[in-house]
């Protein structure tokens, strides 16, 4: 009976670490952290028009600062 502890099933994540990837694999990784950066920038430029849409409308309400209660009361 093989224990759990033993049995290691052959994926990517379990292959010799200190073999040369292949041109295959070179590509595909290089698409993968390509499509990583985009999406990143993707985010950056959504979180960016949402930020200015929230200055933009706060921006239509300029509150004047008014006097302190001392000055009121006098």
């Amino acid at each position: 009976m093989q224990s759990d502890l033993y049995f290691a099933p052959f994926t990517s994540a379990n292959q010799n670490k200190n073999r040369r990837e292949t041109e295959q694999e070179y590509f595909m990784r290089l698409a993968r952290e390509f499509e990583a950066t985009r999406a990143n920038q993707r985010r950056e430029e959504i979180k960016q028009k949402i930020k200015g849409v929230f200055v933009a409308f706060f921006n239509l309400f300029k509150f004047k600062r008014t006097q302190n209660l001392e000055a009121l009361i006098g």
